[in-house]
């Protein structure tokens, strides 16, 4: 599942800018690769493994939406039409 964009909110920058540089990138990728490819990265370090399995839940949380959007989205509840 390949896409262009994803949500990224700024509860993730929030706890991810806490983090040591070299950590903070590799949390950043592993997001980044499923977000935007629905790929998990490999070999991790166990924080990136940790703040990767907080975050996405919500990722794929959003991936529902988008999918389920694309669909047509929720029926209307009331299906009658009236033309005039």
């Amino acid at each position: 599942m390949e896409r262009e964009s994803f949500v990224f909110y700024r509860s993730f920058y929030e706890g991810i800018k806490e983090l040591p540089r070299d950590i903070q990138g590799e949390v950043l990728t592993a997001i980044m690769e499923y977000g935007l490819n629905g790929v998990t990265t490999e070999n991790q370090k166990q924080i990136t493994k940790a703040m990767f399995a907080l975050i996405k839940p919500q990722l794929d949380a959003n991936n529902q939406k988008f999918e389920n959007g694309k669909k047509g989205g929720r029926p209307f509840k009331n299906s009658l039409v009236v033309i005039i």
